[in-house]
């Protein structure tokens, strides 16, 4: 049986998900845009380092909320590769107090 890739791991998540009943459309692009990171940026299948992740979410100049987006989105492929015996970096995601003052 062949090793499961990123890009592997990212479509089994995102056909759970619809098999849940959920679009998971916007999580979607940003996992793809993720995988195409860790591709374009010389990131070997396998593991999600946190040095991947952090370039990721936070190496480029985006607005908080779409930063959070992509937490979440993260968040959900890190626990799900885990499930697969992946070693991989859960991001952290600010507390419900600091997204509510970033809201007002």
């Amino acid at each position: 049986m062949p090793e499961t890739t990123l890009p592997d791991l990212i479509a089994d998540l995102v056909t759970s998900r619809h098999a849940g009943g959920y679009r998971f459309k916007v999580q979607q692009r940003v996992l793809r845009q993720f995988a195409d990171h860790c591709r374009r940026e010389g990131y070997p299948d396998g593991p999600i380092t946190k040095e991947a992740v952090d370039e990721f979410l936070y190496g480029r100049h985006l607005r908080s909320s779409t930063v959070r987006r992509n937490e979440l989105a993260l968040r959900q492929l890190a626990g799900h590769a885990q499930a697969f015996g992946w070693d991989a970096y859960t991001p952290a995601c600010p507390s419900p107090a600091a997204v509510c003052a970033h809201r007002r």
